[in-house]
């Protein structure tokens, strides 16, 4: 009898002391990749400096990359207007200041270099009066994208 329950002590030592862990994605592999997300301000205008935030997300989770980050703007035609290196402000959370000449829509598109594979994410947005086909084309992107993410 003393020795069945030093076996069961044993037992529940043994099963609870595992390494493994079900929350723990490092042994199981299961951490999603880390995905960035772009925040302009809400209202950007024309000739004046504008903040840009850029966030970077593993599992829900604010996510510190190794490399810089870069965010780059283009006027609708894809001409490159300006490409900056965004600054870590804390954890996961990346700023860069941009100016645009004129009224209209711009791709912003973020990137991180080689050590995250490649991580990149781009954003329309429409500063300062836009005409009626701007809106309508930042509309259709925004429904979109709102189809396919969820943040």
């Amino acid at each position: 009898m003393k020795i069945m329950f030093i076996g069961i002590a044993v037992l529940l030592l043994v099963s609870g002391c595992s390494t493994l862990d079900a929350s723990n994605h490092e042994d199981y592999g299961t951490a999603s990749p880390p995905a960035m997300y772009i925040h302009p301000d809400q209202s950007l205008e024309p000739q004046e400096e504008e903040e840009v935030q850029i966030h970077v997300l593993q599992n829900e989770q604010p996510y510190a990359l190794e490399d810089e980050v870069t965010l780059t703007v283009y006027h609708k035609d894809r001409e490159q207007m300006q490409k900056m290196t965004a600054e870590a402000v804390r954890e996961g959370v990346y700023t860069a200041t941009i100016r645009v000449p004129d009224d209209g829509v711009y791709t912003l598109e973020a990137a991180a270099g080689q050590n995250e594979a490649g991580l990149r994410t781009a954003k329309q947005i429409g500063i300062g009066e836009l005409t009626s086909d701007e809106q309508s084309m930042l509309a259709d992107e925004e429904a979109m994208n709102h189809d396919h993410s969820h943040h």
